[in-house]
This record gives C-alpha cells, structure tokens and sequence, in this order.
C-alpha cells in the first residue's frame, strides 16, 4: 500500500517526549477529545448543511477563545472534524493513516514507558531501506514497543511509534464523536498507523 498524497502534521512533541506538548498543563488533547469535539463536531455539520465555510461556522464557537494559544491546534482539528464529516456524509469507506516522527539521538536516554503502549499495530514499511517513500504492507502487524527486555523504557528509537500510538488515539476518538443528522447515511472512518521513522538529522536543544 502507499500513503495517500495528502499529509498533515497535525501535532508537535516535546523532545524525548511521546506526550503532546500542553498535555499535561491544560489538557487540550483530552478536552478536545472529549468536550471541544462536540462542539466543533456541531459546527462542522452546520457548515455542510447551511453552506457557509468551515472558518465561519468555527469562529462562533465562543469556548474555543480561551484555547488561543493553542489556536493553530484547534484549527487543525476543526479542519479534521470537518473533512471526517463530510466523508461520513458522502457515505464513504474512508481510512486515515497516521505516523510518527524523531529526529536523532544527541543524548543517550530512557524514560519510563506506560504499559498500555507496550504493542501496537502498525503498517510496516515495505522497504525499510527508503523509509520516507511511504510504501508499505497492506496488512497490519502488532509489534512491541520499548527497550528490550522488559520494555518498561523507551528510547529515542521508540519515539516515532509512541507518538503514532498517541496520536491514532487521539484522531480516533475525535472522528468517532461526530455524527450527522438523523436519517443521513453515513459511511465508516478507521485509523490505522504507519510505522515510524527517525530523521537522520538531529535539532539542536533549546
């Protein structure tokens, strides 16, 4: 299989982080998993069913004005909300990819990794010398995650899949909270991950 054409860069990591930056502080992923979603999820279809731009019907969401630092993730998300409702409306099979990134390793490290991403399911790279040509298998593979032997730590080499694993739960959830009007058929969304990759390149320290 290949990566479809479109790709989005929808969150940022801390440095030998798989957490989203702000998580947390404020808890943004959680609330717009949860309470935001609705909101845009409701915006969303009134654009579609009034006709009017996403943007015009997000701007009216009077919540969103406290997540202003964090606009251009709430943004992104919008834009999500509204794509994923449209595919629904279409009644179409649709399915989203995401994957992980890192940079290299200036420091050797390991953090203490949570248990329930200990495995996952992953697209695997059908050749893992040309890891950014995005071919990969078209069956799903479950594969361990962290530092052998017990894989209670993780590395910078476990990165890319940890930040898969989060953000695949976090669009999940999201593409799963809206739903259209009653008596509109609607069409399937999944969310599978792509194995990760690490650039070979490494970014300085703040």
């Amino acid at each position: 299989m290949r990566a479809g054409p479109e790709a989005r860069a929808f969150f940022q990591f801390e440095l030998e982080k798989y957490k989203i930056e702000g998580d947390s502080a404020r808890g943004l992923p959680e609330e717009l998993a949860v309470g935001l979603a609705k909101l845009i999820c409701d915006a969303s279809t009134r654009a579609i069913i009034d006709n009017v731009s996403p943007r015009q019907a997000f701007s009216a969401i009077q919540p969103l004005a406290r997540f202003e630092g964090d606009y251009e993730r709430v943004r992104e998300v919008a834009d999500l909300q509204y794509v994923s409702m449209r595919l629904k409306m279409l009644a179409a099979e649709s399915l989203i990819l995401v994957r992980g990134y890192a940079d290299g390793e200036l420091n050797h490290f390991e953090r203490d990794l949570d248990p329930k991403f200990k495995e996952a399911e992953v697209h695997e790279n059908a050749d893992p010398n040309r890891p950014i040509a995005l071919e990969f298998k078209p069956e799903l593979m479950r594969v361990r995650v962290g530092r052998p032997d017990t894989y209670a730590k993780y590395g910078n080499l476990d990165l890319p899949n940890l930040r898969g694993e989060v953000t695949q739960n976090i669009v999940s959830i999201l593409v799963s909270t809206c739903r259209p009007p009653i008596n509109v058929p609607i069409g399937k969304i999944g969310v599978e991950m792509l194995e990760g990759w690490i650039y070979e390149g490494k970014n300085a320290l703040a």
